[in-house]
């Protein structure tokens, strides 16, 4: 699965790999240190999750054939 996602990497077309980026930057640039602190005090405070703290995206692990 490894050498599968870094041969995707690189054979990825460039608008791809342009958008993929794009979104992870937005990503960083939202949840900056400061975004964290401020959720994990309030979750120790017991104010629930900080807005807009809920998944990325849906994501299904694959687990290896014969593993389960």
């Amino acid at each position: 699965e490894v050498a599968e996602a870094i041969h995707e990497a690189f054979t990825m077309a460039d608008d791809e790999r342009s958008r993929r980026m794009e979104r992870m930057r937005g990503r960083i640039r939202e949840r900056d240190s400061e975004w964290w602190v401020e959720a994990f005090l309030g979750a120790a405070r017991g104010e629930g999750p900080a807005e807009g703290s809920g998944p990325l995206e849906t994501f299904t692990p694959r687990a290896p054939a014969g593993f389960f």
